[in-house]
């Protein structure tokens, strides 16, 4: 796979459609990486892990 504006703009308008849903499962702030990391390498993580990077 490689970036492509396109394909990005496509996914975002079925999200917004909601045509695609997206499970997040879990957020982390940015200074709880380690335990993050920990997390989806227990391989109990059911959708994306999310970073905090802004605080």
């Amino acid at each position: 796979m490689h970036p492509d504006g396109k394909q990005l703009e496509k996914l975002g308008k079925l999200v917004a459609d909601k045509k695609l849903k997206v499970r997040l499962d879990k957020e982390f702030d940015f200074d709880d990486l380690q335990t993050a990391c920990d997390y989806v390498a227990t391989g109990h993580a059911n959708g994306k892990v999310i970073i905090d990077v802004m605080g």
